[in-house]
This record gives C-alpha cells, sequence and structure tokens, in this order.
C-alpha cells in the first residue's frame, strides 16, 4: 500500500505503511489519507470478489422448500460489498459466513495483510440472540445497517413473497457523536455573540 506522508514543512514524499515510526532529516514523519488511498486499496484487493463467488458456486445449497439450489441463485445469495479496505459479506446461512471468513483471511495472508479484529465481527441483521455480541446490524461507512419486524397490517407482498421486515440505515453513533459536537461547538463558540455575527 501507498499513502502520502508529510513532514511538518508538508513535504509530500510518497511511502510505504511500516515507514510510518522513521525520521527524515530529522523531521518527525506522519501518514496522511491522499484522494488516491481508496484506489490503492482497490488495486490491492482486486480478486477477492471473485475468489468467494468461486467458492459459492460450489456450495451445496437448498431453497425453502428442500430442492437442491440452482448455480445462478447461489451465486445471487452471497453479497460482498467493498468500499477500498472496508468490506461487507451477505448472506443468510452462518456455515457460508464462516467459511467466507476463512477464504479472505488466507487470502490476505497472501498478501501480506490480516483482518483487523476489533472491526470483525458475525452479525445478524434482524435477531440480536444470533449475534455473536448480542447486538443486531453492523456499521458500514458511517451507517448503522438493521432491520425491524414490521405489524402484520404493514406487511405486504413482493413477487409473491411476504414481507415481514424493513431494512434501516441510519447514522452510526459515532458520527451522531461527532455531529453533535460540531454543533455544540458552533453554538458554544457564538453564545455571546451579537445577533448579526450569526
Amino acid at each position: 500500500m501507498m499513502e502520502s506522508r508529510m513532514t511538518r514543512k508538508c513535504h509530500v514524499r510518497f511511502g510505504e505503511r511500516d515507514e510510518e515510526t522513521r525520521k527524515l532529516r530529522d523531521l518527525k514523519v506522519r501518514f496522511v489519507p491522499t484522494p488516491l488511498s481508496p484506489l490503492l486499496a482497490n488495486i490491492a484487493l482486486h480478486g477477492l470478489e471473485e475468489i468467494l463467488m468461486e467458492y459459492i458456486k460450489e456450495v451445496p445449497l437448498r431453497y425453502p422448500n428442500g430442492g437442491i439450489m440452482r448455480r445462478k441463485d447461489r451465486i445471487t445469495s452471497l453479497t460482498f460489498v467493498r468500499y477500498a479496505d472496508d468490506f461487507v459479506v451477505l448472506h443468510y446461512d452462518k456455515s457460508v459466513i464462516l467459511k467466507c471468513q476463512e477464504i479472505i483471511t488466507n487470502w490476505l495472508a497472501g498478501i501480506g495483510l490480516s483482518l483487523k479484529p476489533e472491526k470483525t465481527r458475525l452479525t445478524h441483521s434482524l435477531r440480536s440472540n444470533l449475534s455473536e455480541d448480542g447486538k443486531a446490524g453492523f456499521d458500514f461507512l458511517g451507517y448503522h445497517i438493521f432491520q425491524h419486524e414490521i405489524g402484520k397490517n404493514s406487511q405486504h407482498t413482493n413477487a409473491g413473497k411476504k414481507i415481514e421486515y424493513k431494512t434501516f440505515l441510519i447514522p452510526s453513533k459515532k458520527n451522531q457523536k461527532t455531529h453533535y459536537e460540531k454543533i455544540k461547538n458552533i453554538i458554544d463558540k457564538y453564545r455571546n455573540a451579537p445577533q448579526f455575527a450569526y
């Protein structure tokens, strides 16, 4: 991975992450994200989705009625969403998710990377008792994504299937807190200012 590094005198160069603590001409060097960082992460992780799709093609999944699932439906049953170095794997079967986690871990080890344990978790989007930490839903790109059951009067059908839940995307608690802090700072800054200063 390449990211730009800046010295105190704003001298910009390109360097690798492992050079983070190195000193250059007695100046502290620190890394800052650049507009190219997501592109570089996408280049590094290119090919991960194809490996997962090759795996799901061979998994013997079944339809709810007991019939063997067609290959096309197996492929569409697995969802992989990635933005830069953040990604989410979605599937209704926990064993498939665990196998995908193993495949991703092995693939990343091959290029010298690993999953960050603090950001990696298995969760259910609707039922909190099926999540490993007891919380339904997950945070992704600054949003908390979860599902909630809806009442019988609100249920409707979509292509012959009964929809019994809604999917919600709300700002994550961390982003909400940051936003509230910004508002608080603005209010505190202008607390004693005259009205024309607003």
